[in-house]
């Protein structure tokens, strides 16, 4: 099942899947692969998502680099491929002879900027005056229609959702979907079909079942901050979809952009950065925020636009909601869309969500379990962890009451038996009254406080590890298949990825398509 997010007092929605994908066969290739990293020319700083294309017989295939900047491509494409193309927006070009990249060590792919100042290119209209940021949107807006495709399409793509930990991957899952989108005229949602063609559940990075699971807002084991959680129908990969604000820009996408045709201008001021290229292309680089009155004084919203000069064709659509908290400012939500280019109109490269959530520390010091010992007139006091001497013994620090009276300690005791280190046993002065212990213990009151574990963690004071979760869909080919059979192997939209059956097709090989899975296991590439 899947779930609108809705912040508290603002309205802020996103859509969130609640589940990540397990039960099923391991799959993937075992091959050599070419291993690479995309990085800036002067600084050596990662490139994230750039395009690596190559140019076969069959078509044009490739990947997207990862936030680090990573990307692998099968050996055997060695043998079938003369160079490769990398792009991405803000620098050049670079060609490279893909045998001149090696099998034996992450090869290091450099790229020179592309910038050049504003006032160079600033467009003055005969009639209009000067083009503001808010008119190219608008202009990007309604040429939506004429740049991208109004028919049927299909694609294949590296999908895959995983979580971030202190720079670490856990919970990686990985697939290869096909996607038939019938086009932007048609409700994406309702009419596009999926097909899975290869998954795998990636045990070679860490997986760990308390992040794994479910959204549980309500017990705060797994929350995210101030939302509540309402159902909605969807797998991982469909909202994923669903947040393409320019795929669906007819429909609701999420918080505050809305309807991204009617709303997201009125939701927003918008300013001119400097013009950055796709190689010698210049794009408007435009910026904006939320509008206070929209987001309220809690949140707020910041992202880029990167738009073509001449027909308003939108490349890049970067877009952040953060929230106001105790003087900090935290993310919330990033969603970045990419299109790019492919003969007259744009088609979709990468998109991405990534949204962050947070988890109880496992180390935090807890009451597991209080028992009612009639006999001895106690209560049994159960921790998660061996108490420290001195504050469990403490008898100032457990509150006991009967119908709202206070019950009087007589004394406390630690057990050093094994297995029974955790225990306390706090005696009371008087004896309990003789009713059913199922009556009393509802009248009864108890809180422990002040206990300490022999770490210094105080006794149910709950702290939290903030998580980052991303879904991402990154192309690898166009396939433009004509014809769409409708059968029971296409990909049920409400089921998770893990629970859907792969399809053979006689259209898609899937051993042209590969996992593009981060390299050096998560880890930072020292180079």
């Amino acid at each position: 099942m899947m779930f609108f997010l809705i912040m508290n007092t603002t309205r802020l929605f996103i859509i969130s899947a609640l589940f990540f994908s397990s039960n099923i066969p391991l799959l993937g290739q075992e091959e050599t692969i070419v291993r690479g990293k995309v990085v800036e020319l002067k600084s050596g700083n990662p490139i994230p998502f750039a395009s690596i294309r190559l140019i076969t017989q069959k078509g044009i295939h490739g990947v997207i680099s990862n936030a680090d900047g990573d990307f692998q491509i099968p050996s055997t494409y060695k043998s079938i491929v003369d160079t490769i193309a990398i792009s991405c927006i803000g620098y050049l070009n670079k060609k490279l002879f893909i045998n001149d990249l090696t099998d034996d060590r992450i090869n290091v792919i450099r790229l020179e900027e592309s910038v050049r100042q504003l006032s160079e290119v600033i467009i003055k209209g005969k009639k209009e005056g000067r083009i503001t940021a808010e008119k190219i949107v608008q202009a990007a807006i309604e040429s939506i229609p004429i740049n991208y495709p109004l028919t049927a399409n299909s694609y294949v793509g590296y999908y895959r959702d995983y979580q971030m930990e202190a720079d670490q991957y856990i919970n990686l899952n990985e697939a290869i979907v096909e996607v038939f989108d019938l086009g932007f005229g048609s409700n994406d949602q309702l009419t596009t079909v999926l097909n899975l063609i290869d998954y795998k559940k990636n045990e070679e990075f860490k997986r760990d079942s308390t992040t794994e699971m479910a959204y549980d807002n309500a017990r705060g084991i797994k929350f995210i901050p101030g939302a509540i959680l309402s159902p909605f129908g969807g797998n991982e990969l469909s909202i994923l979809r669903m947040h393409d604000a320019i795929r669906n820009s007819q429909t609701f996408s999420y918080s505050y952009i809305n309807q991204f045709d009617t709303d997201f201008i009125k939701n927003h001021r918008f300013k001119f950065a400097e013009t950055v290229y796709l190689n010698k292309i210049p794009l408007y680089n435009i910026t904006f925020h939320s509008k206070p009155e929209i987001t309220g004084s809690k949140h707020f919203a910041r992202g880029h636009l990167y738009i073509e000069r001449g027909n308003f064709a939108i490349h890049t659509l970067e877009y952040t909601t953060y929230e106001n908290e105790n003087s900090k400012t935290n993310m919330l939500y990033n969603i970045q869309v990419e299109y790019a280019r492919l003969n007259s109109l744009m088609h979709l490269n990468f998109v991405s969500f990534n949204n962050l959530f947070k988890i109880r520390d496992p180390l935090d010091f807890k009451v597991e379990d209080i028992l009612l010992d009639r006999d001895a007139n106690a209560f049994v006091i159960t921790f998660n962890k061996i108490p420290e001497q001195q504050s469990a013994l403490d008898w100032k620090n457990y509150y006991f009451s009967l119908d709202n009276i206070k019950l009087k300690v007589e004394r406390v005791f630690m057990s050093k038996s094994r297995g029974k280190e955790s225990e306390v046993v706090v005696y009371l002065q008087r004896y309990l009254p003789f009713i059913k212990t199922s009556e009393l213990l509802k009248r009864i009151k108890v809180d422990v406080k002040g206990v300490k574990d022999v770490t210094g963690r105080e006794v149910n004071v709950f702290t939290h590890i903030p998580v980052n979760q991303f879904r991402e869909l990154f192309v690898q080919t166009q396939t433009g298949h004509g014809k769409l059979v409708i059968d029971s192997l296409h990909m049920g939209k409400e089921i998770p990825l893990s629970k859907n059956k792969i399809r053979i097709s006689s259209d898609v090989n899937p051993s042209n398509y590969w996992m593009n899975t981060p390299l050096n296991g998560g880890r930072p590439l020292h180079q």
